[in-house]
């Protein structure tokens, strides 16, 4: 209940707590860990958040919160147990004298420009430390949070934490400056997952590659549907006032368009990385190969080409981002959608296009070419025939329609069957795969083909979650090609 989550944020709105003891003795086992805490404080000084109740969804506009912490003390000796011992070991090096004198910090966050800011201050009587983080938030994923700047400065620390300090620059990609006698300044700008970590260098010099690469690719869409042709260049994009680049960026970059199929970026002399460095974006599935990906390679391309040389078959297969789906084709049963299928196949007509529509417990829907962009409202309403058969006029192929080819194959589990409207020869490229019986639908739509491997990718994508009108929340995009 939307209501009672909001009563509860109330509540929660500013929350203390004063003169807090824990203590936890085992004797057997020779623990005896004691902590006290003379007052916390938890303030939300600001919260803007959007409430749809149809949707059921709850959105975080903008929070500021504040933590105060004052007087947290602990005593933790060791106990005999070497994974709990590591952590003590550490808790003990970083607080020697067990005890925080003063804990506070503030976090700031705005959904219009997705930054968090958390500014904060230590003190201890071992040293003090003042930390500020500016993060970019990436609310799909995690993983591609970055964080624009980090510095946490350090005053007369205890010789303890000097000697973590120092295993902390072997380990991280933190740059330590030493200040003085215990002083010292931690900074950080990079991808936050790889903070900890020494791996972080070829992906994030990548990032602004990556990001240009996504710019480009939503601008050339928007291009593609004013002008009816793709882009060639970044210049193109400029002059038409859809995109700016950055100069600092195109000196340490070039960028091949290779539309609708992809983008390569190619790194110059003037990046830190090195010269030659070559990342690749695949347009048609949303995915980044080459330098910064976990493929770490530059082999996209000829993997591609050599499995396209050696897979040709009569068969379909359907890649997407849960897996492959092979089908097999009624020639027989229904020529001319075979046909049209597989011109468009052929033509890379389907590659790009998103599964639209899922139903669990009857069917997912695709193979409209509107689905590559992204209003929504439009998914299921295009597509024409690969070939013409004598509906609409020949001249103008967003008429082309495939007259009716009912047969007795009915509507099971794994069936692929042609989408139409009303009109019985009014199928064009969008078609459906069963994920259940649909007697219902025999002899009222043409069955051309059916699932024979992949199944189990066909009921993950049917089960994602959906908006009211049956449209995944998460776009599933695909490749068509003709396989073994």
């Amino acid at each position: 209940n939307h209501l009672d989550y909001l009563k509860w944020l109330t509540k929660l709105s500013n929350a203390e707590m004063r003169g807090f003891d824990a203590s936890l003795k085992i004797f057997d086992d020779n623990i005896d860990l004691r902590s006290s805490i003379e007052r916390i404080l938890v303030e939300i000084k600001d919260i803007d958040i959007e409430v749809d109740p149809q949707d059921k969804m709850i959105d975080l506009n903008s929070v500021d919160i504040k933590y105060s912490l004052s007087n947290f003390e602990f005593f933790a000796p060791f106990v005999n147990d070497s994974d709990v011992d590591e952590v003590l070991n550490t808790a003990n090096k970083l607080i020697p004298d067990g005890k925080i004198t003063k804990m506070e910090l503030t976090a700031k966050y705005k959904k219009s420009n997705n930054i968090l800011k958390i500014n904060g201050a230590l003190r201890m009587i071992s040293g003090s430390g003042l930390l500020n983080i500016d993060i970019l938030i990436n609310e799909q994923s995690a993983d591609l949070s970055y964080i624009n700047n980090m510095s946490l400065k350090l005053n007369n620390v205890a010789e303890s934490l000097v000697e973590y300090i120092d295993k902390l620059e072997q380990s991280s990609s933190m740059k330590i400056d030493r200040l003085g006698r215990g002083s010292f300044d931690l900074s950080y700008s990079g991808p936050a997952k790889q903070l900890f970590s020494k791996t972080y260098l070829s992906e994030s010099y990548s990032i602004e590659a990556r990001t240009v690469m996504l710019n480009v690719n939503n601008a050339s869409k928007m291009y593609y549907q004013a002008r009816g042709s793709w882009p060639v260049d970044i210049e193109q994009l400029e002059r038409a006032g859809m995109l700016e680049v950055e100069r600092s960026i195109k000196l340490r970059w070039s960028f091949d368009l290779k539309f609708p199929d992809k983008i390569i970026a190619i790194s110059t002399d003037e990046m830190k990385g090195g010269t030659g460095k070559m990342v690749i974006f695949d347009a048609l599935m949303g995915r980044f190969y080459g330098y910064g990906s976990e493929e770490d390679s530059n082999t996209y391309d000829s993997i591609s080409d050599d499995y396209l040389a050696n897979n040709v078959g009569d068969k379909v297969c359907i890649d997407t981002k849960f897996g492959l789906i092979k089908l097999e084709l009624f020639p027989d049963i229904a020529p001319k959608h075979v046909e049209s299928f597989i011109t468009h196949i052929k033509n890379g007509y389907y590659n790009g296009t998103k599964f639209h529509r899922v139903i669990p417990g009857f069917m997912i829907q695709g193979g409209d070419p509107l689905s590559r962009f992204d209003d929504r409202s439009k998914h299921g309403t295009g597509g024409h025939a690969g070939v013409y058969f004598g509906i609409g006029e020949e001249s103008k192929k967003e008429t082309w329609g495939i007259p009716a080819e009912f047969g007795s194959i009915a509507h099971e589990r794994g069936i692929l069957s042609m989408a139409r409207s009303q009109n019985p020869d009014s199928a064009g490229s969008q078609f459906f795969i069963c994920v259940a019986d649909a007697p219902f639908l025999d002899n009222q739509y043409t069955v051309f083909g059916r699932v024979i491997d992949g199944m189990d990718v066909v009921d993950k994508i049917v089960n994602i979650s959906r908006d009211a009108r049956n449209n995944p929340l998460d776009d599933v995009p695909m490749k068509t090609i003709l396989c073994k």
